[in-house]
């Protein structure tokens, strides 16, 4: 099996993983060779989205990132070359302020055993870059591809709408 070299930007950064052989996630890179075990492998068929990371790239104006989320489980790790990867560790401020969809799950009690919040987190923030609709969009269209079987859904609902209030405060 042939192994080559990926590239992608990831906190500003180009990140080049030597020796990646084809067959290989995703996620398995972003918990065994990055360390970010905050994304999870939860269902490892891309229904769960405890696995869910967001990627970037130029859009075809090349004035702007186009943003999509993505179940990193199901994604080969290859086809995210040339791509910017932001995972759950990769939003927060480098001064550790947590980004307005970390700080809505934890102010509104969003999470219970933790497994599905960062896909759940992950969701929220690509709502905010625009990859999964507007502050418009139906909350029930931005985590439908999330599933909680601990804390149940009115308290991640509220997070999301919190969240929302957040970034419209925000954008004045």
């Amino acid at each position: 099996m042939e192994t080559r070299t990926i590239r992608f930007i990831r906190r500003g950064e180009v990140v080049a993983l030597p020796n990646v052989p084809p067959d290989r996630t995703l996620l398995e890179v972003l918990r065994e060779d990055l360390g970010c075990t905050g994304t999870k492998e939860g269902c490892a068929e891309g229904d769960c989205g405890a696995c869910t990371v967001v990627l970037g790239e130029m859009g075809e104006d090349g004035a702007r990132i186009e943003y999509r989320a993505i179940n990193s489980c199901i994604r080969l790790a290859h086809s995210i070359d040339g791509l910017a990867l932001w995972s759950v560790e990769d939003i927060a401020n480098r001064d550790g302020t947590l980004h307005p969809a970390q700080e809505a799950m934890v102010a509104c009690h969003g999470s219970q055993c933790g497994f599905c919040t960062p896909g759940f987190v992950m969701s929220l923030y690509a709502r905010s870059v625009g990859a999964l609709g507007t502050g418009d969009t139906p909350v029930a269209d931005v985590i439908a591809g999330n599933l909680c079987r601990c804390t149940g859904y009115v308290k991640i609902i509220d997070a999301i709408e919190q969240a929302a209030q957040a970034r419209r405060r925000a954008d004045g």
